[in-house]
């Protein structure tokens, strides 16, 4: 959320039996809120089935139940707004020093001077919809660990003799694709110790997470009538966006649409679009942008408008389910469509058919609606590429130096597409503004956008969008940069008026070639640079591009071009949260990693939500990708989420 919530009045209370049917009702909420929706179809229940699980699951784990009820005096009155459920087990002494402790056993430096160890496990930590962050989750957790707290659940004796410290390990198993919990989690200090599979009937990837806090039970804590502190984010960063996702070639390959013996099935998909309204998400059009000629049909391929309409289709069903761009800032005239304007049937969409669709566009000057008129919403379309559209590979990542302030970005290199990409990407996204720029390395693919860096940087005070872009670069790229675009580096040198980019460089390995320190940008992102191979200069000399470990917490680790990763720079991105690693095609290449070899990469790097493959070349769909990489059994034992990324795509950090 944009804005903190304001603070919550609410008190901590015990359990009692009239509670069941409420906390049922916002255990289901809670979850529908957090949880994708594919997951919810599949493990959909009755609200009786619901009922009796929880019921039973509190007999069975004879947890001890704490409620979080808002005041009285509060806006909504007496409500329930979370709860908790924990189970104690007993108290152990810490192992020998030579004995390592097992990934249920972590003990802080307090057990290890002879304290006691409790052992806690919260089976259940939910919160209203209507109360996230609004610091009820982390008032339940601080709760749970009063010292009042820890005696009644493990009915520790009053007069307890000294030393009075003890050490408590609060443990909890999560779904791995519960981004919201793991945030939470992570935010609150428990550390993650193991990825698994959960029990039946459930058999879902799952997390296993721990803290170790030291508690004196000789000091009486806080009433349990508290002022909750709003929560936010564990971290600054936001989102990451791709920009491209596709080599060096990109796809659709000219080649390949053009060369009429030959019939790519790829990049014919890649040229083919819907048309959506971005505020409802409803199908005005389709198309495709490629030549209406008829190739000569090969290996049993459909004829190129007989194709296209049998995978429009297919596209259609898929992405009725998958997540629509955000709405688009509106423009002068809105009136581009309106809801009710016939829209024609392009499905068999051709290059000259297209030229002469009759699709409505903006007058310059509308004529006026009769007051008596009903009123049409104004339609606000945007074009939705195929998912097989592969530009070169960048992204945006988005940040808040004051958390839940305004939102910035960070890009990741600015290759021959990026002007294109903008243009799509920045208007869907809202994306105004570039903070700053990482360059991975100094080939075309990676940096030949800088020279459109300009429209941002160009004009007098208060038109233009920025007064500079500040760029980090290696040495190798900054001389690549001098040779290719002298101008962007000393202005003296631009012809043509002048009117170039104003580009500010920061050579990260100034000081010594080859060594990296981390950097902080706009004072809130931590940025570790670190080489990998990207092919040969020479026989013997690797060419070297840059990955970058980003954030405080190692939230995102991204390698787009790699042909070996050192063994040093797979334990720096160990355990990373989100892995976005180079991955060309099937077959061995001498400067980008295989399928094969990016699998292996993450199954060494395990990273903790998901790795996000990039740099496609046209060899299969999107969805053959990913139906490979859902398959692979390493992965699957491993309980690592591994797929294909694609062009606009969003994931949350």
């Amino acid at each position: 959320m944009d804005k903190p919530s304001p603070p919550l009045q609410i008190r901590i209370r015990p359990y009692n039996a009239g509670d069941l049917d409420t906390l049922v009702l916002l255990w289901r909420l809670s979850r529908e809120a957090s949880l994708p929706r594919d997951f919810l179809k599949r493990t959909l229940h009755t609200l009786t089935e619901d009922h009796a699980y929880l019921k039973k699951a509190k007999e069975r784990s004879n947890s001890t139940v704490f409620v979080a009820e808002t005041l009285p005096s509060s806006a909504h009155g007496p409500r329930i707004a979370g709860f908790i459920a924990v189970s104690p087990k007993p108290p152990t002494t810490p192992k020998a020093n030579n004995c390592p402790p097992s990934p249920t056993s972590i003990h802080s430096s307090a057990a290890s001077n002879g304290a006691p160890t409790y052992f806690l496990l919260i089976h259940f930590l939910y919160v209203h919809p209507d109360y996230f962050w609004r610091g009820v989750g982390s008032s339940l957790l601080a709760h749970l660990l009063l010292s009042q707290t820890i005696r009644e659940v493990f009915s520790i004796q009053q007069s307890l003799p000294t030393p009075h410290k003890v050490h408590v390990n609060c443990s909890l198993y999560t779904l791995q694709i519960n981004k919201a919990a793991r945030s939470f989690y992570e935010g609150k200090g428990f550390k993650l110790v193991a990825m698994g599979v959960s029990p039946p009937p459930e058999n879902e990837p799952d997390c296993f997470f721990s803290k170790g806090v030291e508690v004196d039970l000789g000091v009486q804590g806080p009433a349990a009538l508290r002022e909750a502190k709003p929560d936010t984010p564990a971290d600054v960063l936001a989102e990451l966006i791709f920009m491209g996702t596709g080599t060096s070639s990109q796809v659709p390959n000219t080649h390949c649409l053009t060369h009429t013996p030959v019939w790519c099935r790829v990049c014919f998909e890649a040229t083919c679009f819907e048309v959506r309204d971005s505020s409802t998400g409803t199908l005005l059009a389709r198309g495709t942008s490629t030549p209406g000629h008829t190739p000569t049909a090969a290996k049993g391929m459909l004829s190129g408008n007989e194709y296209f309409a049998t995978i429009m289709g297919q596209w259609t069903q898929k992405s009725a389910t998958t997540e629509l761009p955000e709405t688009s800032p509106i423009m002068e005239n809105p009136g581009l469509l309106s809801a009710g304007d016939t829209v024609p049937d392009i499905s068999s969409l051709t290059a000259s058919s297209l030229a002469s669709t009759p699709i409505p566009t903006a007058s310059p000057s509308p004529p006026p609606r009769s007051l008596a008129a009903p009123q049409r919403l104004p339609v606000r379309p945007v074009v939705v590429w195929n998912r097989n559209r592969r530009r070169n590979t960048g992204c945006v990542i988005t940040y808040r130096p004051v958390k839940g302030g305004p939102r910035k970005n960070l890009l990741i290199d600015c290759g021959k597409s990026f002007y294109e990409a903008s243009l799509d990407i920045f208007n869907r996204h809202r994306i105004r503004t570039i903070d700053a720029l990482l360059l991975t390395h100094g080939h075309a693919d990676a940096m030949f956008g800088l020279d459109d860096l300009r429209q941002f940087t160009i004009g007098p005070p208060g038109y233009r969008v920025q007064d500079h872009v500040d760029v980090y670069c290696n040495t190798e790229t900054m001389q690549v940069i001098e040779s290719a675009f002298p101008y962007l580096v000393d202005k003296t040198k631009a012809t043509g008026g002048g009117d170039v980019s104003s580009l500010k460089f920061h050579v990260l390995d100034e000081a010594k070639p080859h060594q990296y320190q981390p950097v902080l940008i706009d004072g809130c992102v931590e940025v570790e640079p670190f080489e990998v191979e990207h092919g040969l200069i020479s026989p013997i000399t690797p060419y070297m591009s840059l990955g970058f470990r980003i954030g405080k917490n190692r939230e995102l680790v991204y390698v787009s071009d790699v042909s070996k990763f050192p063994d040093e720079a797979i334990e720096r991105c160990f355990g990373c949260g989100v892995l976005v690693l180079d991955a060309l095609k099937d077959d061995p290449h001498p400067s980008h990693f295989s399928v094969s070899q990016a699998i292996e990469c993450a199954l060494r790097i395990r990273p903790t939500k998901l790795c996000l493959l990039v740099g496609w070349s046209h060899f299969k769909t999107h969805d053959e990708i990913n139906d490979v990489l859902s398959a692979h059994p390493g992965l699957r034992a491993a309980g690592i989420t591994v797929r294909a990324a694609y062009d606009g795509e969003k994931v949350e950090l």
